[in-house]
């Protein structure tokens, strides 16, 4: 039985969950997302299918949901998928559902993880290491249990905050972040920049180019801060509250692993 997992990841949190959940499931391939979207469509083959990624805004990133509608079925697999989040999952998954159900399919389970933190567009929402290391262990034994509802293929559960309230604030924080902020127009490198390129490598939009007068971000932003967190020398902030902040990526996930 062919098994796929579709992930999208910044800073290893998904990936590392699409990693653990696909060595359980056995004979059981990774495919990024953020190379598929590169493809006009993408014909779907196997008879389970997982779509990982975090959660943006209480919602899936644009990038996901570009994956999705790129998507070409020719049976009927067995899908779940798997929303790693900060304690807001929102209404990702009912998202995620409708864009399944555009293509004739269904999401079959829907599960949240919270995982650790690491946004710092406009506020800073991540997590104390203590709580990091927490949530780290605590989402090995969910994933367990993940696990073993996917292989019996469960259905009938999607996870979630599908009220009317988060609806309206997920809106309200894709206008803030998107449309307001723009986080492309607040990054800037210290002096401590060397131009090593990692930030261009690991951008999943390929937003960002290197010129002669140093780093800059184009307008296809999708916030992720994969650049800002895999930075090596901490150069890449984000406006002026990020200078001394730490970084955070999944300690299970390498940097070549983004990059690929």
């Amino acid at each position: 039985m062919k098994k796929s997992i579709f992930y999208f990841s910044a800073t290893g949190n998904s990936l590392a969950v699409s990693k653990a959940i696909a060595k359980k499931l056995e004979n059981c391939e990774l495919i990024s997302i953020t190379e598929v979207v590169k493809n006009e469509s993408y014909d779907i083959d196997s008879e389970i299918v997982g779509i990982i990624f975090p959660v943006y805004c209480l919602d899936a990133p644009k990038i996901v949901r570009e994956f999705i509608k790129k998507l070409s079925f020719n049976s009927k697999p067995y899908i779940f998928s798997i929303a790693t989040n900060n304690k807001e999952p929102g209404c990702t998954l009912a998202t995620i559902d409708k864009l399944l159900k555009e293509k004739d399919q269904n999401l079959d389970l829907g599960y949240t993880l919270v995982m650790p933190g690491n946004s710092v567009v406009i506020q800073d929402n991540t997590n104390p290491r203590e709580e990091q290391i927490l949530r780290l262990n605590n989402s090995k034994i969910i994933i367990d249990e993940m696990v073993r509802d996917i292989q019996e293929k469960k259905s009938g559960i999607i996870e979630g905050d599908f009220s009317l309230k988060h609806s309206i604030k997920g809106l309200i924080y894709k206008v803030a972040v998107y449309k307001i902020y723009k986080p492309q127009n607040h990054f800037w490198t210290t002096e401590g920049c060397t131009m090593c390129g990692i930030c261009k490598k690991v951008c999943p939009t390929e937003n960002i180019t290197l010129k002669e007068q140093g780093v800059e971000w184009g307008t296809n932003c999708e916030a992720c801060l994969a650049c800002f967190h895999w930075c090596p020398q901490s150069a890449i902030n984000l406006g002026s509250n990020t200078l001394n902040k730490s970084r955070y990526h999944h300690p299970a996930v390498s940097l070549a692993e983004i990059i690929k």
